[in-house]
């Protein structure tokens, strides 16, 4: 697995995640120059029955401006040192004369990850780095590097791996995977945009190529999902189906949720005076949510599956997904509940497995038949009985029998708000803020507020102002902090702001329906795009604004946009303004699913693109006010 910039966007991924490489910084932008420019990538892998193999990996690029010269002045592989060796086959700077500076195999070097020793499942993980020192605009650098398995192969005998095509910007000109594999090993594959070409194969063997044609990854729409379903790529497994995946992982689970008397004893004071097995099953979950420290591991061969028992990832309070699920599976089998580990991806993709059977998911949770209840005990701020949106409508598999499951499609969550201002003479106003999250969204607010240090009051609030060109304090109130489920209540008052108000004369100022606009934000998401050509994840959401502006007697109110409603299959929208005695109220509803799904079509946004650009229109619509009386202070509406 590389360490690679955050910029990049170069999209080739490898589930084994073993020695890949991108050149650092191959950033392209409409009408600015790539930093680099890719020539060549080509994968080999040389299997062995018995699940070991050779990959090397050969890689042309070329430095095209300044700024990439210190991202690219080493490549870096983190690879498992009990497991698998790196070398350096070839490696060399080719200057624009042709003149070629090659760098020595001896001068690769081996480094700890940072804070490796305080995660068990870090402990052997290593940086492998080969050094490009002096580099300038104009020089390729070529790398061919192999790493070779030297320990038990941690698959047993199979081997899977999932490429995504580059986007056209980027594409190299040159980019293979070939697979080297003994003749009884069988090997599926499913490829869009990759060509399978003739390789000749030694005796006993079988060798299957593909080359990648150019593609068509390009734009990403806004909350495009599931994009494994149509972009280009190449899915290759030896896995005959995802029954014999689930088997594999089982084997291994299993052997790690055997009898430990501390997690036993633990999980039944957890429960203790609890009669029902959902509640047992939550109070579980949260004590696992706030006392095991998550950290992620990249899913490659050798950390797909689990290899730590229950007592010992207790012990260490720290573990990733799979830790999680194998101490929750434990401490449900200590109270009587059964459970099972469950494979889900994680993320906007995967909404539809593919065809061919391989370790598509990356992610691990938890699931009682019993109760049909999902739980993911890694998601710190999300209450047990509800999922990040990120998993709700997802194909799952159930380790222990084999079976292909599927998360809930919707969960019940509402957000409220109550925004009173009281507009003064002199151009300032005074607020009170109320804020009640239910449902899913109690525990994911309050936890941003949980784990907001201290030493950061009033921090949200600020930025809140600053946004609306305001300044301007208030009391903060939140409703029990520390706890890690229920409904969560905050409000904000004795506010005071300024300056409110533009100066004398006839303004329009923004028609706000809450301090901090939810509804705004979400629908001004979905019409960044005008049109879609990909699937999208269903927007869901009940949120409820309403806004009571008083106003002085020196403010007149000129002109309110106009009502709005929309119900249709996909959104229920409502925007009231009306004139009171003493100023005027606005009030918006937006609620939102598609029934029975999270994954939308782009043939259904179309469907309801007119409704998409009137909802957007009213989250930006103005009041009018003529300010007889002058002012002091001016204030440049925000928008």
């Amino acid at each position: 697995m590389l360490k690679i910039a955050k910029k990049t966007d170069l999209k080739l991924k490898s589930w084994l995640g073993i020695l890949l490489f991108m050149p650092l910084s191959c950033v392209f932008a409409e009408d600015k120059k790539a930093e680099t420019t890719l020539y060549r990538d080509n994968v080999t892998y040389v299997l062995q029955r018995d699940g070991r193999f050779d990959m090397v990996r050969e890689l042309l690029w070329q430095i095209n401006t300044t700024a990439a010269i210190s991202k690219n002045r080493e490549q870096t592989i983190v690879f498992d040192v009990k497991n698998e060796k790196a070398e350096v086959l070839e490696a060399y700077i080719e200057r624009p004369d042709g003149r070629r500076h090659r760098i020595s195999a001896s001068a690769a070097w081996v480094s700890k990850l940072p804070n490796s020793e305080d995660i068990i499942r870090f402990r052997d993980k290593r940086n492998f780095h080969v050094p490009f020192k002096n580099i300038h605009v104009g020089d390729r650098i070529y790398s061919r590097v192999r790493t070779t398995t030297i320990g038990k192969p941690a698959l047993e005998g199979n081997f899977f791996g999932t490429w995504l095509a580059y986007t056209p910007e980027v594409a190299p000109a040159e980019f293979s995977v070939t697979i080297d594999r003994p003749q009884d090993m069988p090997l599926y594959s499913e490829a869009r945009g990759f060509r399978q070409v003739p390789r000749s194969a030694s005796p006993g063997r079988t060798v299957s190529s593909w080359q990648f044609d150019g593609g068509v990854n390009s734009y990403m729409e806004m909350g495009s999902a599931n994009r494994t379903a149509y972009r280009d790529l190449l899915h290759v497994s030896t896995f005959e189906n995802y029954a014999a995946v689930a088997r594999l992982y089982e084997e291994h689970a299993s052997k790690q949720i055997k009898f430990d008397a501390q997690v036993a004893n633990l999980a039944r004071t957890i429960v203790a005076g609890l009669n029902d097995p959902r509640s047992k099953a939550l109070a579980i979950h949260t004590w696992i949510r706030k006392h095991i420290r998550y950290r992620a591991i990249y899913f490659d061969s050798n950390s797909m599956l689990p290899s730590y028992a229950s007592g010992t990832i207790l012990r260490h309070r720290s573990g990733d997904c799979k830790d999680h699920a194998i101490l929750m599976q434990a401490m449900l089998d200590a109270v009587g509940i059964e459970s099972t580990s469950v494979l889900i991806n994680w993320g906007d993709d995967i909404y539809t497995l593919p065809h061919v059977a391989s370790m598509h998911f990356g992610h691990v949770i938890s699931y009682i038949p019993a109760l049909d209840l999902y739980l993911d005990a890694t998601s710190k701020d999300i209450e047990g009985g509800y999922l990040p949106v990120d998993q709700l409508d997802k194909p799952t598999l159930l380790t222990r029998s084999g079976e292909i499951g599927h998360t809930p499609a919707r969960q019940d969550g509402q957000i409220n708000k109550q925004f009173d201002v009281r507009i003064l003479s002199d151009g300032s106003a005074t607020f009170n803020y109320y804020v009640n999250n239910s449902g899913y969204w109690g525990e994911s607010r309050r936890a941003v507020v949980r784990d907001t240090p201290q030493s950061r009051p009033g921090s949200w609030l600020q930025f809140i102002l600053q946004q609306r060109g305001w300044s301007g304090s208030a009391q903060e109130y939140f409703d029990a902090p520390q706890a890690y489920n229920g409904d969560f209540h905050f409000r904000y008052t004795d506010g005071k702001v300024k300056p409110f108000l533009p100066k004398d004369g006839q303004a329009a100022i923004d028609a706000s329906s809450a301090l901090w606009e939810d509804i705004r934000i979400l629908v001004q998401g979905y019409a960044v795009d005008a049109t879609r050509v990909q699937p999208f994840r269903c927007l869901q959401s009940n949120i409820v604004e309403r806004a009571n502006y008083k106003l002085p007697g020196s403010i007149e109110v000129v002109a309110l946009p106009d009502d709005l409603s929309i119900e249709n299959d996909y959104f229920q929208y409502r925007a009231h303004y009306e004139r009171t005695a003493t100023g005027l109220i606005i009030e918006r509803h937006l609620r939102s699913e598609q029934a029975g799904k999270r994954l939308c079509t782009p043939e259904e946004f179309a469907q309801v693109a007119d409704a998409v650009a009137s909802m957007a229109k009213d989250v930006s619509s103005k009041i009018v006010l003529q300010i007889n009386k002058k002012q002091v202070n001016g204030w440049c509406p925000s928008t």
